[in-house]
């Protein structure tokens, strides 16, 4: 996991990234594992080896993330 940023008004929930994918986990902040974790989108299909590595979100609420090139 490279990210972690709570989804407003939604408790609970959070934004993270994990390798090139994008995901909405479900998690109480005290259990040890998260209730759910779910795909919203995949990155950089077309080169298996990249990974988002960072990110954050900007005053408007918008997710910025940036991602390690790999050959």
């Amino acid at each position: 996991m490279s990210l972690v940023c709570p989804i407003e008004g939604q408790p609970d929930k959070y934004l993270i990234t994990t390798e090139r994918d994008l995901c909405v986990m479900v998690w109480d902040g005290k259990s040890a594992k998260p209730t759910s974790v779910k795909r919203l989108q995949t990155v950089d299909d077309h080169c298996k080896t990249n990974r988002i590595n960072d990110g954050k979100c900007d005053y408007k609420g918008r997710l910025w993330a940036g991602r390690d090139l790999k050959k």
